[in-house]
C-alpha cells in the first residue's frame, strides 16, 4: 500500500485548486464590468460582491446592464457563440452620480469592454480618477453654498439688561433697564426688546448690569387674581352675563375661576379677549 506525504498531498491539494481557479471567472472580473458600464452612464458604483468569489468560465464577452434603468443592481451576462451562456445579478452602493462626465465617457465607451479587460485597466483607473476628483469637488461646493454668508459677520446681538439691583416682585420700569451687546452665544434665552420686559415683576432679587432672562421674571399674565372681569354664559339664544372678580391668574384660552359679584357664586369658565370669561354650562349662574 503507497503512503504520501503531507508535502506532496498539499503540493496535490494546491494544484488542483490552482487549476481550477483559472478555469472560472472571479469576482474581480464581475466587478470590473460593472463599474467600467456604470460610469459611462456617469454613475460610480461599488459591487457587493466578494472579489475572491468565483463564477462559471466565461469564454466569450460579460456584458452589464442596470436593472430596471437603475444603479441599484446590475446584471451581468456571459455571452459566447451559441448565445447566452449564464447571467448573474448583483447588487450595488450608488457612490455618486456626474451627468457632466456622462458625454466625455461616453465617447470613450469601445475602450472599456473589450476581449482584453487587462490592457485597459491603466485607462479605466484614469477615468475612476478623474470620476472620484469631480465628485469631491462637488461636495465641498455643495457644502460652501449651506454655510450662511452672514455667519461670521453677526458675531453680536443687542440684550436687555438691568439698569440697577431690584427686588423680587418689583415691577419693572424702563429707567431700570437699558441695551447692550453681548456676543451671540452669550445672549441666548434673553431679550432684545425692553417693551417685552417693561412692566413684568421680577421673580427674585437681581444684581445691575445683570442680563435679563425668562427665569428672572414671573410668567406674564392675561388676567391676574384680583382683576375685575365680565363673565357670561349663553344658554340657545339668550346671553347672560356679569360683572365678577378673577381668583387666579390666568392667560387668553386658559382655566380660570371667577367669582359672580352679584350672586357671590364661585364658576369656573375660559377666559377669553377683553377680559371676558364664558363660564362653562351646568352652572348656576
Amino acid at each position: 500500500m503507497k503512503s504520501f506525504s503531507l508535502g506532496k498531498v498539499a503540493l496535490f491539494l494546491g494544484a488542483f485548486l490552482s487549476v481550477g481557479a483559472h478555469a472560472r471567472t472571479s469576482g474581480i472580473d464581475l466587478v470590473q464590468v460593472i463599474k467600467q458600464t456604470a460610469l459611462k452612464d456617469g454613475v460610480h458604483v461599488i459591487p457587493q460582491t466578494s472579489k475572491i468569489r468565483v463564477w462559471p468560465i466565461c469564454n466569450g464577452k460579460l456584458n452589464a446592464n442596470p436593472i430596471k434603468s437603475k444603479w441599484e443592481a446590475a446584471k451581468v451576462e456571459c455571452w459566447d457563440k451559441e448565445g447566452l451562456a449564464w447571467h448573474a445579478v448583483i447588487r450595488t452602493k450608488i457612490v455618486g452620480r456626474i451627468p457632466s462626465l456622462q458625454q466625455s465617457l461616453t465617447n470613450h465607451s469601445d475602450h472599456f469592454l473589450n476581449d482584453e479587460p487587462q490592457i485597459e485597466k491603466p485607462q479605466v483607473r484614469s477615468q475612476y480618477e478623474m470620476l472620484l476628483k469631480e465628485l469631491k469637488n462637488k461636495r465641498a461646493k455643495k457644502k460652501k453654498r449651506t454655510t450662511p454668508k452672514n455667519s461670521r459677520v453677526q458675531k453680536s446681538i443687542k440684550v436687555v439688561k438691568f439698569r440697577i439691583p431690584m427686588k423680587a416682585n418689583t415691577v419693572i420700569r424702563e429707567t431700570d433697564l437699558y441695551l447692550d451687546t453681548v456676543s451671540r452665544i452669550n445672549g441666548q434665552l434673553s431679550f432684545a426688546d425692553k417693551k417685552d420686559v417693561i412692566g413684568r415683576k421680577t421673580r427674585s432679587h437681581v444684581a445691575a448690569n445683570l442680563m435679563v432672562a425668562p427665569r428672572h421674571l414671573h410668567t406674564r399674565w392675561d388676567i391676574y387674581k384680583g382683576d375685575g372681569v365680565t363673565i357670561f354664559k349663553t344658554v340657545g339664544p339668550i346671553r347672560i352675563s356679569s360683572t365678577g372678580t378673577a381668583l387666579s391668574h390666568a392667560q387668553i384660552g386658559g382655566r380660570i375661576a371667577v367669582k359672580n359679584k352679584v350672586s357671590g357664586r364661585v364658576l369656573t369658565g375660559v377666559l377669553e379677549k377683553t377680559k371676558k370669561v364664558r363660564i362653562f354650562s351646568k352652572q348656576t349662574f
